[in-house]
């Protein structure tokens, strides 16, 4: 099946030739269609979809991949997981009932090679390479897992196979994070994807309200020490996790803070760090109301377990690595994590089980007993919106500001990370006594014990569910910043080495309410509204320095939501 060399609009259902009925889009799903076949038409080059949990994946590659069938063409979507897999494929004969579909995988015990439209899982398709040729598009979910650094890596041989049969080849990525933990951003000239097409996050499906809000205390929750253990690209060791949480009535205080916080709940998801962690907190919660997977137990355990929960006989389930990805249970409304990861994409679809709506649910509780907050930013940093500035991404940009490289290790971070797993700090406060770095939110030096903050000034340190920061201002400085029109800057120092810097334009009323809470003289605050903004950074010495600033990260700077004298 050869297929014709152009790509079109999208058909929709009012064509008569469509059998099929097709599921109405959402608006953002409809412009990332056009979006995708405007790329593909323009470019051979690979690109990526960013697309946040619960944000219909599986119906887009549906539509992306009839499309491509309607012209002629032959598809390949690959998976990592037989769920994933045989979800996809359930999905694409839903909606697409006239065209041909099969499946590739030897999990499922099918292997249909034969169709215009096959979901593979990726060992199964490379094990059988040979069975595939020429095909137009090749699909591939969770494509952060695509390690282009590595030519023998199973995704690559696969595209390689594909692109030898048909160098005109169109190669597209879907993932909910567009960064991978040993190489940074998956997009860029140096990357096998070169755009990004388009990203939609949870923010703008939560303010669309096609995912439920995430919350997480203000407080700070009692928690593991992870500190200690040795930075590694991938999962952490299983001895030195089992000794990080070897204390039992630390683990007991826990689980009985997670169930005082969730008592209001209707299911809690638990995330553990080991078999054995997993096995002890199971026998901390309410044996009458817990399940409990791992990957020893066999398919009809597991298939019980799990039906059990989204019943609702149990309100408890406690995992290890069986649940992060491939599984939506819509009414879970709280999870608990107890394992730390160096991966903010893993920490990302840990959340993203809760995400999904329900009408039970009016928010989603994400309670973090392993501090990945302070290693990976907090929930508003996590799911910062890109939206549609993506489209705009050029195909040349390295993408820096997606990562932040540690200047110790050479390792890729999250660009919110206040530490990198090898030990190094990018935000420190000193301790006075013996000099130490220790995270900003430590009450007590790691190296000597003293105390570094007063414990009442907590919410200084750490977001709250809503993002919000306060923090000490200790010096204030002015100057100007041009881009359409001069404005004032106003870069405040404070107190844990932030430099958050605001613009207030000339006469606005947001300088008004500045100049009347921080010059005192009523007089010089109607000579302030009268300055333009080079008079203003030249008359500093009108303006008091703000005791306290509340702000939140807004993009790659920040937002100052008020000050406090």
């Amino acid at each position: 099946m050869v297929m014709k060399k152009q790509y079109g609009s999208l058909q929709t259902t009012s064509e008569s030739n469509q059998k099929a009925k097709m599921l109405t889009l959402r608006d953002y799903q409809q412009r990332i269609i056009q979006q995708t076949l405007k790329y593909v038409r323009s470019t051979a080059e690979p690109g990526v979809i960013e697309l946040s949990v619960g944000g219909g994946k599986t119906l887009i590659i549906s539509h992306l991949a009839r499309h491509v069938v309607s012209k002629g063409g032959k598809v390949v979507c690959l998976a990592h997981t037989k769920e994933l897999v045989e979800g996809a494929f359930q999905t694409f004969t839903r909606y697409a009932p006239d065209i041909p579909c099969g499946i590739f995988s030897a999990s499922l015990n099918k292997k249909e090679a034969q169709f215009p439209v096959t979901y593979c899982s990726e060992k199964s398709l490379l094990n059988a390479l040979e069975q595939f040729q020429s095909i137009d598009l090749l699909v591939i979910d969770e494509a952060h897992r695509v390690n282009d650094s590595a030519d023998a890596s199973c995704y690559m041989q696969i595209i390689k196979h594909f692109m030898q049969h048909n160098p005109k080849l169109r190669v597209l990525g879907l993932t909910g994070t567009s960064y991978r933990m040993s190489t940074g951003s998956i997009v860029g000239k140096q990357r096998f994807f070169k755009k990004l097409i388009a990203s939609v996050g949870v923010a703008e499906l939560v303010q669309k309200g096609f995912l439920t809000q995430p919350v997480a205390p203000t407080d700070d929750l009692t928690s593991y020490d992870f500190s200690e253990l040795t930075p590694n690209t991938g999962q952490y060791n299983t001895e030195e996790l089992n000794k990080a949480t070897s204390d039992h009535r630390l683990s007991k205080r826990i689980i009985k803070d997670v169930v005082t916080r969730t008592q209001n709940r209707n299911k809690v998801l638990v995330f553990a760090s080991t078999l054995q962690h997993a096995k002890e907190i199971r026998e901390y919660l309410p044996p009458n109301n817990t399940g409990y997977l791992d990957g020893t137990l066999n398919k009809e355990a597991r298939e019980r377990v799990l039906k059990y929960f989204s019943d609702g006989t149990i309100k408890y389930l406690v995992n290890k690595d069986i649940l992060t990805t491939g599984y939506d249970e819509p009414s879970i409304d709280a999870i608990a994590i107890l394992r730390p990861t160096e991966s903010k994409g893993l920490l990302v679809q840990m959340i993203g089980r809760v995400l999904r709506l329900h009408s039970s649910k009016k928010d989603a509780l994400v309670l973090d007993y392993a501090h990945n907050f302070y290693q990976h930013g907090s929930l508003e940093e996590l799911f910062s919106y890109r939206g549609s500035q993506a489209q705009e991404t050029s195909s040349n940009s390295d993408n820096d500001e997606e990562t932040l490289t540690c200047p110790d290790c050479g390792k890729f971070n999250n660009p919110m990370a206040r530490r990198c797993t090898c030990g190094c700090f990018f935000v420190y406060k000193i301790c006075p006594q013996c000099s130490t770095q220790n995270d900003i939110t430590s009450h007590h030096c790691r190296e000597c014990d003293q105390e570094l903050i007063d414990p009442n000034k907590r919410l200084s340190l750490r977001p709250n569910q809503s993002g919000e920061m306060i923090d000490e201002v200790l010096r204030m400085d002015f100057s100007t910043h041009t881009k359409t029109i001069t404005t004032l800057k106003i870069t405040y120092h404070t107190l844990h080495k932030r430099e958050v810097i605001q613009y207030l334009t000339p006469q606005s009323n947001y300088l008004r309410s500045f100049a009347n809470q921080f010059v005192s003289n009523p007089l010089q605050q109607a000579k302030v509204m009268r300055m333009d903004a080079d008079t203003l950074a030249n008359h500093r010495e009108l303006f008091d320095t703000p005791n306290k600033i509340t702000f939140r990260k807004d993009g790659k700077f920040f937002k100052i939501l008020g000050w406090e004298e």
